[in-house]
Parts: C-alpha cells; structure tokens; sequence
C-alpha cells in the first residue's frame, strides 16, 4: 500500500519528523512518502493560514492521486479534508479528525494540546465542535507557544513543555486520555503516556492507521 502524507506547510524540519514516526508505526508492505507543500504558511494557526494551505493540499493529491492509495493531511486542522474527500475516492484522513476519533476509543473524556497562545483555545473548541465531540471533551489545553515557537526547541524542553501541559488536563480536568492537536508534537506519544500514565494519541499515527484498513481502494 502506498501512502502520501502532506506536511500542508511549508517546514521541510516537520516533515521529516511526521516521516520518523510515520516510517517507525507503518505496517509492513506500506510505503510512505511525505511531502511539504511548496507555497503557503510556515505553519498553521489561523483561519487564514487553514485556507491558503487547503489551496496547496488539494493540488497535491489532484497532481498525485493515481499515484497512491491513501492520503493523510498533517495538520491538526485538517486543512481541505472535506474537499478531498470530493475529489478522490481514496481514503483521505486528517491526523485532527483520526485523533480526535481515536481519543474516543479509549478514553469516556479527553483532553486536546494545542501549541498556541492561551486565547486560540477557541480553535481547538471549534475542532471538536465539527466533530460533535463537546460531551467527550474534558478540555483544550494551550501550551502558550505557536507552532514553530514550540517545534524549534530542544526535545527534552518540548517533552516538558507537553507534560506540564497535559498534566493538569489528567489532574485537574478529568481527562482519560490526551490528543495532541499538531503534527509538530510527534514523536513524544511514549515519553509522555509513561510521565502522565494515560493514553497519549499522536494523531500522524492514527491517521496512517486509519488508512491502512482499506488497501484496496487503489
């Protein structure tokens, strides 16, 4: 099976990081290849940043589509999901969406960390809200840095970051289990599932995992 993961913005370092862990869960028999989109933001935190970078996602798979058999957006924000769905029959997932979806297996309530300021809390709200998850969610979580403010620094700080983060979301919140809400997290899943003893969900994976089940559409 043959998957293309889209970095939908335009930081090569995230792309090998999504490719890391994408690479490291792949079932045997999947070939993966990630892209970075070649124009638009460095990362996505707006509403704008979310539209422009749907324009590049959706060249991508209409450029590539008989090339692969599944795609899989990497962002939180599932930027073009709903429109490539449109055009193409192949399965297409978002790492926010399968996330988000996967929290729900194992967990009655969880939690979303989002590497935003405080007040783009509502962001994350309202990616729960499209999924109707508002019962399910016990809260969203910002770690208080953006995207790149939170990618570009030493991997113990971003672990730390995350725990501090997420700990109050178990502690205080109820949550039973976290999803992290940007593809810019990956690769903390273990470290953090060991410090916070709850189910951590790293949304690349579950996204590659949803595509996985159906091979067939190619």
């Amino acid at each position: 099976m043959k998957v293309l993961i889209i970095n939908p913005n335009t930081t090569k370092e995230m792309t090998r990081a999504i490719e890391e862990t994408s690479r490291a869960n792949a079932a045997s028999g999947t070939k993966i290849t990630c892209v970075t989109a070649s124009e638009g933001p460095e990362a996505i935190e707006t509403a704008y940043d979310v539209a422009i970078a749907a324009f590049h996602v959706l060249g991508v798979i209409k450029e590539r589509e008989a090339d692969f058999d599944a795609f899989v957006i990497a962002c939180g924000a599932n930027p073009g999901l709903d429109a490539a769905r449109v055009i193409t029959r192949k399965p297409v997932a978002g790492i926010g969406e399968s996330g988000m979806l996967t929290a729900c297996a194992v967990a009655a309530k969880f939690s979303v960390i989002i590497p935003a300021v405080p007040r783009a809390c509502d962001a994350g709200w309202s990616a729960v809200r499209a999924l109707g998850l508002e019962n399910r969610c016990a809260s969203v979580r910002s770690t208080g840095k953006g995207v790149l403010g939170g990618f570009f620094i030493d991997r113990r700080e971003l672990e730390e970051m995350l725990y501090m983060t997420g700990k109050p979301a178990v502690e205080q919140d109820g949550a039973g289990a976290l999803m992290l809400l940007c593809a810019g997290m990956t690769g903390t899943k273990e470290i953090l599932e060991k410090r916070l003893k709850v189910p951590v969900v790293d949304g690349v994976i579950s996204a590659l995992k949803a595509v996985e089940q159906f091979p067939g559409f190619g």
